[in-house]
């Protein structure tokens, strides 16, 4: 379901790129606990190198929608130093931390 949902959002936000940086209230779709089992299965998946790209946009992608803002930070810093950096990091890191205190 995770690689099905990264080609989801990553096949809108070719089609719409002012999409990227749309938030989303999320609380009124995702309940708060499924948020946390989901950051937290993210989390592993991408410190477990398992489909490591595609959990780590997933994972900034709902550290993004819910204000996590150093976690997004952090992941993504992590993500664009991996020996093979997909695309999409830079993207986001464009959209998503432009302007954030660092």
């Amino acid at each position: 379901m995770y690689q099905s949902a990264a080609y989801d959002l990553k096949f809108m936000f070719t089609r719409k790129p002012e999409m990227v940086s749309v938030r989303y209230d999320v609380q009124s779709f995702i309940p708060p606990s499924r948020q946390d089992f989901l950051l937290t299965d993210l989390a592993g998946m991408v410190s477990n190198n398992e489909s490591p790209d595609t959990a780590a946009f997933l994972y900034c992608y709902l550290c993004y929608q819910t204000g996590r803002t150093q976690q997004l930070q952090r992941t993504l810093f992590d993500w664009g130093r991996r020996p093979s950096p997909d695309p999409w990091q830079a993207v986001l890191n464009r959209a998503w931390t432009t302007g954030v205190a660092k």
